[in-house]
């Protein structure tokens, strides 16, 4: 009787370890499968970062620029097509396209101010000749 009351005590310990790695197991499953997920997604503040860009390029005037207007086109573009290569499971060539849009963006609205601060020279050159073309 003692016997089979050490083998029964014996059962139940490999049992309870058992049951510990198996919740080992569910728990180190679960880790991967939110890691998974988590690289499939694209960085949001990336994203964010780059519409800031774009957005900021249309106020100071991106309209009235073909080349800005078609860099920033192509930044729109480039983040759909980051989050159409995330969502298939593809998150290394997301960020990589996704840098190509912040780059396209930033590049529209350094055109931008470029363009408005040549506008600008220009006018005050053109002020400055009206000016001393008055003078005697």
């Amino acid at each position: 009787m003692l016997r089979f009351f050490f083998h029964a005590e014996r059962v139940a310990r490999e049992l309870l370890l058992v049951s510990a790695g198996m919740k080992c197991v569910t728990v180190c499953v679960a880790g991967v499968a939110l890691v998974a997920c988590a690289s499939r997604t694209l960085p949001e503040a990336k994203v964010v970062k780059a519409e800031g860009t774009i957005s900021a390029a249309a106020a100071i005037g991106a309209g009235k620029s073909q080349r800005a207007s078609e860099h920033l086109d192509l930044a729109k573009k480039k983040i759909e097509d980051a989050r159409v290569l995330a969502r298939d499971g593809k998150p290394r060539e997301a960020r990589i396209v996704l840098q190509g849009a912040q780059a396209d963006a930033e590049l529209g609205l350094m055109i931008v101010r470029a363009e408005k601060a040549r506008r600008e020279a220009q006018e005050a050159v053109k002020g400055e000749r009206q000016v001393s073309s008055g003078l005697p």
